[in-house]
């Protein structure tokens, strides 16, 4: 499912009975592949070149594997100016819209509002956000996040190293959704313990999805190319990558494919 265009939105709005229970939205938070700048801490083991080009495996793997949930789909890209070649490369089943500034709350909370802000029709929204950072989440993934979010006003996806995969609301947006990106231990092992803090202060449902483990180092890395998860094509990829026995065509991470 594409996007859809605005007079397809309009024609939505003009006839209530053609109107979805919900409109889901799916939007993931995505860096540029430049060397350096992109997985840094398995950089550490595989050098800067190799780490760029994993990390462009994982973001362009999602793009298409995730290409037909949710009925609107946005990739949010970091630098701002690579966003054009964010856009040729994830195809046109996504829109790429900049992060912008501010700490990685700051650029969550815009990219949840940028979302909620597209739902230009009376249906209640549902809002699911996920990052480049674990290549294995698939559309029954999201799945199970929407149906949570038919009866909890927060979804989130806990991370094995205390983080999370996921999180995901369910709309209007309301001003108390901004505490659970202000101030938070990002990067850190207590960010979904105080996350689940605010959630209960707030006074809201959550739900959960199963524990996962984000790709960050090579330790992680190799238990992704062991896990029968992992899809054979992705995995035979990223083999190619670590091994320089292999040539590749695509040894230039800043070009899209």
């Amino acid at each position: 499912m594409t996007v859809p265009r605005p007079e397809q939105q309009d024609q939505l709005d003009a006839n209530p009975t053609s109107k979805p229970k919900h409109f889901r939205f799916l939007g993931m938070l995505a860096k540029y592949w430049l060397p350096g700048q992109v997985k840094t801490r398995l950089a550490c083991d595989v050098g800067d070149q190799a780490a760029a080009l994993i990390h462009r495996q994982f973001t362009i793997h999602l793009a298409g594997q995730l290409s037909l949930a949710a009925d609107f789909r946005y990739v949010f890209v970091s630098p701002d100016q690579e966003c054009s070649k964010m856009q040729a490369a994830v195809g046109e089943s996504w829109v790429a819209v900049p992060q912008g500034n501010g700490d990685l709350g700051m650029r969550m909370s815009r990219a949840f509002k940028h979302m909620f802000a597209s739902g230009k029709t009376s249906a209640p929204s549902q809002v699911v956000l996920i990052g480049a950072d674990l290549p294995t989440i698939t559309s029954v993934d999201l799945d199970l996040a929407f149906a949570e979010l038919d009866e909890n006003e927060v979804v989130l996806g806990p991370a094995a190293d205390g983080g999370y995969y996921l999180i995901g609301l369910r709309g209007p947006w309301r001003s108390d959704f901004q505490r659970l990106f202000d101030a938070m231990p990002w990067s850190t092992s207590d960010l979904l313990f105080r996350t689940k803090q605010v959630i209960d202060d707030l006074g809201f449902r959550c739900g959960y999805l199963g524990i996962r483990e984000d790709i960050d180092t090579v330790d992680c890395l190799h238990r992704l190319l062991r896990s029968d998860e992992t899809d054979q094509a992705l995995r035979a990829s990223i083999r190619a990558l670590l091994d320089p026995a292999i040539p590749s065509p695509a040894m230039n991470p800043s070009q899209p494919l």
